[in-house]
């Protein structure tokens, strides 16, 4: 219901959250936030589904040398984030412009963001099995 309300609203997905003090996901995906340099997503628990995705980005981070964590935050911190992105199987690393009225990053893609898109992108390996 609340990826059709932001669907309604002309967004493409809903931010979930407990209450002001709790962002936990999106409706479909895992939501990420990066405040100088750090990133930030809530952490793996009954609260969120610990998508495959989502654990590759730790891996690309990793990869990349970016420090990432698994720490609670805010609806404030969300709206303030020097980026923000979503993940998910299907739609993988989604850079978020604006979230309600409020531009993120004056309403571009971030570098972080891009840098993990990238990465994702050159890192993707198929193999054949016979």
């Amino acid at each position: 219901m609340a990826k059709q309300s932001a669907l309604d609203a002309g967004a493409k997905e809903a931010i979930l959250y407990r209450d002001e003090e709790h962002v936990t996901e999106g409706s479909s995906t895992n939501v990420f936030i990066i405040k100088d340099g750090v990133i930030k997503t809530h952490p793996a628990n009954n609260y969120i589904l610990n998508g495959i995705t989502r654990l590759y980005i730790f891996f690309l981070a990793k990869q990349l040398d970016l420090t990432i964590k698994e720490e609670v935050f805010s609806v404030k911190e969300l709206k303030q984030a020097d980026e923000v992105f979503i993940s998910s199987t299907t739609s993988e690393v989604i850079p978020v412009v604006q979230i309600d009225e409020d531009q993120v990053n004056d309403g571009k893609p971030g570098p972080i963001a891009k840098q993990l898109l990238n990465a994702f992108s050159e890192h993707k390996h198929i193999k054949q099995i016979q």
